[in-house]
């Protein structure tokens, strides 16, 4: 599923070639045929984006598809073909028309520190989406917020924005949630966290073969 639709690829079993001319329909959950389509000759077929956003009864849950009176088969689109929610395996949403990746250059800073925030714009077709204002809302670990951002961004889609810590910032998990329109629902966010810390330090003793070095 993408942005042009419902993409079907149908092949054979048995020989893993094309099957031309399949019968595929696309039911809801309450047994209401959504859409139907017959596959080409590469085997592909597509069924309207529209269809695959339905609420309630008329999500989609169902793929069948038939050829002749002797094959047929059914795909349920409710789960995934394997299962790996025992792996861990998680990962990003699926971007929709506007992809916005953040990120800070840390994962943790002092009170009293500058924390740099970036975030990269992206199409539907990995594009750069230029001059396009993005609000950076700032809220800290008890939710409120703290403060609130506009860049109107960089060359290829590039944003960066700095907020300073104030000396007696709230401890805790602060996140920032980015906006093309603040009354709408946030198009990425990120955490990071603010706590009293000493950085990783090594010890360790030099010798050198001579006694200067540099004169």
């Amino acid at each position: 599923t993408g942005q042009d639709g419902l993409n079907v690829f149908a092949r054979s079993l048995g020989s893993a070639k094309p099957i031309a001319g399949a019968e595929l329909t696309l039911v809801a959950r309450n047994n209401e045929v959504l859409g139907t389509a017959t596959s080409d000759a590469d085997g592909h077929a597509v069924f309207n984006p529209g269809l695959t956003r339905g609420d309630g009864g008329m999500v989609p849950a169902v793929l069948m598809a038939k050829q002749g009176d002797n094959d047929f088969v059914f795909l349920d689109m409710g789960r995934a073909g394997f299962d790996l929610s025992d792996r861990g395996v998680t990962g990003r949403a699926a971007p929709g028309a506007l992809d916005v990746y953040a990120w800070t250059e840390r994962g943790i800073y002092r009170a009293g520190e500058d924390v740099h925030v970036a975030a990269l714009a992206r199409d539907g077709a990995a594009k750069a989406v230029e001059n396009l204002p993005l609000t950076f809302v700032f809220s800290r670990p008890d939710g409120v917020e703290s403060r609130r951002i506009v860049s109107d961004g960089a060359s290829a889609g590039g944003h960066a924005v700095d907020l300073p810590l104030e000396p007696n910032a709230m401890r805790g998990t602060w996140s920032v949630s980015i906006y093309t329109d603040p009354k709408q629902p946030a198009v990425a966010s990120h955490m990071f966290l603010v706590e009293d810390f000493v950085p990783d330090r090594i010890e360790f003793d030099m010798k050198a073969d001579k006694q200067e070095i540099a004169q």
